[in-house]
């Protein structure tokens, strides 16, 4: 008698060596010898035994029939039992250069998919940066960066990260600190076009060539894995992605690590030795143990996949639309990115409607409807719309019943009744381990003194566990809900949800007997224990008949409720419906779908209403509708400020109705609800421009009875300066009295001037007024002859919040300072040509001859109170004295005539230097000659005693009306000591 164990190897094609010592077996009676098998040739698969002669039905189960023995296996006998030779040298050298051969070529062919897809995928990539940005221009502007990235992208397919460091210059360029730089996505679609490239093309490159399990096998395959991650491991780190520049920082990226590659090799491994082995054949032998058992994972396998890939499938297409829509100027560069951000957004989603989490970290955040800002999201989360809410829980529910329903359908479900409830929760924690890596997205940047900034979106890290309990929940629901579902579920409806899970194409299994332990064809062959009746199972069922006793298995028929396990435990046999069943079910389910409808279709209005009638961007589309029309106090309803009623004046409805270049037209663009209040974005058009403002909005009652009533708390707030101004200003027509911070016609503190002020003091100053965008013309005040108060002042206000000086000192970047209107009072060229008219005749008195004090300028009194006398005095001008009109001199060693119109305040005529030189004649008493030629100079035109360093000297100008006067008193005062 044989072992199952033996029966298995004696089921399987061996292996043999030419150059080894030869293998002999008996050949069972009626079996067809196998050929002599030769290492050089290439492997065939077996030929087809004859199909097996028609045995009788076994008995009942309740006749506790036992087994026959089987009839014992052929025995292998080997020529050296003492000394068998070592396997692998044995298979290596078994190998020919055609198996070198395959082994290439199924590498190179998962080289090639994969380098495709990444290619494709950095295409897509470099498309949409170029149709989103125009400082991209297409791959020949990046330099060989493209190139590289599909390199890495390759190797980042088998879960490594990107990585890389720069030096990076700090201090003023006296240090250079290390900044790391890593980055982890998983391109999904590199390592299944890698598996697909060798799964679809492997037969064909080769002539077809396949092989059976064994270590020849193995080796192929191992060759092809080892082979493609040596060479993505090589191209990887010679090939690195580089940006940035040699002076200011390089970084230098590369997914390269070890687990990666081991990865790959054992992914392209395992396709290799899927596909080297041989087609599935009909009328083969009976399965042994061990494919029963692979059998039902292989199964659990594909229900777990069309579960969760359906789920994936509907939510993360939902949510990359979602994604789309919203992504306003980067929609091109998603789209275009979608091979690599739809598994990740599938893969979260599924985590979601897995009653799992999904986390965030850095700059990614979602908003609730409560304005709560979170870093986590569940299937139940308010940041999630309340149909979204209500419908998940039920699409997730579905699905596990369906899923029941499929694995309960199989021909392998109660194949091992004792050990099955271990194999969907492994099957389910390991797709979701997967989901783990495909869902991960993380970007991560750290340098010294700075810590360390990251971005990303995974599923929590105990998903796969969750998705564990997920699959014990699908086998009790395949145990004890599925029967009664196949009970009263249509049977169309049952064929439709169980499509394919019974094929033509699918093998049905039977575990072989136990030997020497009675049982029935019910037994696992990991022990013979008699298997319970089927839950819900008639009593017939549960006493055996001869279909659910017999060996064969019953034929697949989905729609017939008889598909089940090959073991005897039939489905229910669903029963016709009677005609007021239909019309129940008819009702039911119009009436569920009607109710979903009217559910959703509610819900989807109010939300409509609520986002546009009623919503928060309705009141700033009434307030940007009230300034577009120029009806201001319209618009002060909806945002007021918080101004005295004389600082009003700007915005009455009568000056804002008159301003010109008012704002045209405006749209919204986007609505953020935060934890306290809403943000609504608008543009706002003046001039042809664009505006952007932020509103910020807070719920202020109900209205309409089931919508919160919205106030405007803060949006547009522009401001205007009346630095200096007379009392009444002319604004667009019209006369105001408008507030300012100086009379325009006192004279202005010493360095004061509008230009100098810091925005802080002009906010804090009188004469800083709200006002409405728009532009003003503010007339200047009506001047005299010699009085002029300038042009007129036109100021255009932008839409947008008041610009503020980030220093307070006038130096901010942050833009420009608060329009300002100024009228100084200043003066006429009439002022500088008639002062100088009344002055510069008085000038030629300082000239006179052979006179110690001259008439009518004493100023120039002098005499040489050495001598006793003098005569024969000539005055002349060594340098005639500089006339200037003006207020102040400022100069310190040249003076220039100022701007009369930019002067303020009271006007004096300067004389500035002035030298006259002196010839005379002297002589002491009782001398009787004169000293002739003596000389000297003198600068009279000095205040303050004609001190050297006194100040020039000035002479007031008096102005009445159109009637100038200048005061020239002081050029009759003579100095004290220059005349005895």
């Amino acid at each position: 008698m044989t072992s199952p164990s033996d029966s298995s190897e004696a089921s399987m094609p061996k292996e043999s060596d030419s150059s080894a010592q030869q293998q002999t077996s008996a050949t069972p009676p009626g079996a067809v010898p196998a050929p002599p098998h030769n290492p050089d040739a290439q492997q065939v698969p077996p030929p087809e035994p004859p199909a097996p002669a028609p045995t009788a039905p076994p008995a009942p189960l309740s006749a506790a029939a036992t087994v026959p023995a089987p009839a014992p296996a052929p025995q292998t006998h080997e020529t050296s039992a003492q000394n068998p030779p070592s396997v692998i040298p044995q298979v290596l050298r078994a190998l020919t250069p055609a198996h070198w051969k395959t082994a290439g070529l199924y590498g190179a062919l998962a080289l090639a998919g994969a380098f495709a897809a990444s290619l494709l995928t950095v295409m897509l990539l470099l498309t949409g940066l170029t149709a989103g940005s125009s400082d991209i221009d297409g791959p020949e502007n990046l330099g060989g960066a493209w190139f590289a990235a599909i390199i890495q992208f390759m190797s980042m397919g088998f879960l490594s990260p990107l990585t890389g460091t720069a030096q990076v210059e700090a201090g003023f360029g006296l240090v250079a600190v290390d900044v790391n730089m890593s980055a982890f996505f998983v391109p999904v679609i590199v390592p299944v076009a890698a598996i697909c490239a060798v799964a679809l093309y492997g037969r064909r490159v080769t002539g077809g060539m396949t092989l059976p399990h064994g270590p020849t096998r193995a080796v192929i395959a191992s060759t092809a894995g080892l082979g493609f991650a040596v060479a993505l491991a090589l191209l990887t780190a010679l090939i690195p992605i580089k940006f940035g520049s040699p002076d200011e920082g390089e970084f230098t990226l590369r997914a390269l690590t070890v687990w990666g590659m081991l990865l790959s090799a054992l992914v392209i491994f395992a396709v290799s030795y899927r596909t080297l082995g041989h087609s599935k054949q009909s009328g083969s032998s009976s399965p042994t143990t061990g494919s029963v058992i692979a059998r039902i994972w292989g199964q659990g396998i594909r229900v777990a996949v069309a579960h969760l890939g359906g789920v994936a499938l509907l939510l993360g297409v939902i949510a990359f639309v979602v994604v789309v829509s919203q992504a306003d100027d980067a929609r091109s560069m998603v789209i275009a990115g979608f091979p690599l951000l739809l598994p990740i957004l599938a893969a979260n989603a599924v985590a979601i409607g897995s009653m799992s989490t999904v986390m965030f970290t850095g700059d990614i955040a979602i908003t609730a409807d409560n304005g709560a800002v979170n870093d986590t999201l569940t299937m139940f989360s308010s940041e999630l719309p309340v149909w979204v809410r209500i419908l998940l829980p039920i699409v997730a529910v579905a699905a596990l019943l369906i899923a029941g329903l499929r694995w309960r359908s199989t021909a392998g479900f109660t194949t091992a009744r004792n050990s099955q409830w271990a194999i969907l929760p492994a099957v389910y924690g390991g797709v979701g381990l997967v989901l783990l890596a495909i869902g991960t997205m993380h970007f991560a940047i750290r340098a010294p003194m700075v810590g360390q900034d990251t971005t990303g979106i995974a599923p929590a890290p105990w998903t796969f566990l969750v998705l564990a309990i997920i699959g014990v929940a699908v086998e009790a629901s395949a145990r004890y809900v599925a029967p009664q579902l196949l009970r009263v579920l249509p049977p169309g409806l049952v064929s439709v949800l169980t499509f394919r899970v019974n094929n033509p194409h699918a093998t049905v299994v039977t575990a072989p007997a136990a030997a020497g332990v009675a049982g029935t064809a019910g037994t696992t062959g990991l022990g013979a224990q008699e298997q319970p009746a089927p839950v819900g199972a008639e009593p017939a069922d549960a006493a055996g008949s001869p279909d659910s006793a017999s060996g064969s298995p019953a034929q697949a028929n989905p729609a017939s409720h008889s598909t089940g396990s090959p073991d005897g435990d039939p489905l229910p046999t669903a029963k016709p419906l009677s005609p007021q069943a239909k019309k129940a079910w008819a009702i039911a389910g119009i009436s569920v779908v009607a109710l979903t409808v009217l559910l959703i279709a509610g819900n989807a209005t109010r939300n409509y209403l609520a986002n546009n009638q009623f919503g928060p961007q309705q009141k700033v589309e009434e307030y940007l509708t009230a300034l577009v029309d120029g009806r201001a106090s319209d618009a002060l309803s909806l945002l007021d400020v918080n101004v005295t009623s004389t600082d009003r004046v700007m915005l009455a409805d009568d000056v804002y109705a008159a301003a010109e270049n008012r704002p045209t037209e405006f749209r919204i663009d986007d609505v953020e609800y935060g934890e306290e209040a809403v943000q609504v974005t608008a543009q706002v058009k003046q001039e042809g421009k664009n505006y952007p403002i932020i509103f910020t909005l807070v719920a202020d009652g109900r209205q309409s009875m089931f919508f919160d009533d919205w106030r405007i708390t803060s949006g547009m707030e522009q401001n205007l300066f009346v630095f200096q101004a007379t009392d009444t200003l002319n604004v667009n027509g019209l006369d105001l009295s408008v507030p300012r911070m100086h009379s325009a016609d006192e004279p202005l503190p010493q360095g004061a001037s509008a230009e100098t002020m810091a925005q802080y003091a002009m906010e804090e100053a009188e004469g800083y007024l709200p006002v409405l965008p728009g532009t003003y013309t503010f007339k200047a005040p009506a001047g005299t002859k010699y009085v002029s108060y300038g042009p007129d002042v036109t100021v255009t206000i932008t839409p947008g919040e008041r610009q503020s000086d980030d220093t307070g000192f006038g130096w901010g970047e942050e833009g420009p300072k608060t329009p300002t209107v100024a009228f100084q009072r200043g003066y006429t060229q009439a002022v500088v040509d008639d002062a100088l008219a009344q002055v510069e005749p008085l000038l030629d008195a300082c000239l006179t001859r052979n006179v110690i004090v001259p008439e009518g300028c004493e100023i120039a009194s002098w005499e040489n109170k050495y001598w006793d006398a003098m005569t024969d005095i000539e005055r002349t001008w060594g340098e005639e004295p500089q006339l200037l009109v003006a207020n102040e001199l400022n100069g310190m060693w040249e003076y220039e005539q100022p701007d009369p119109s930019t002067v303020t305040g009271d006007l004096s005529v300067f004389l500035v230097e002035g030298r006259i030189d002196l010839v005379y004649s002297a002589r002491n008493e009782g001398d009787d000659d004169w000293n002739e030629g003596r000389t000297h100079n003198i600068r009279p035109f000095v205040e303050s005693g004609g001190s050297l360093f006194s100040d020039p000297l000035a002479l007031p100008i008096t102005i009445d009306g159109d009637t100038l006067t200048v005061d020239t008193s002081k050029l009759n005062k003579q100095h004290d000591s220059w005349v005895k």
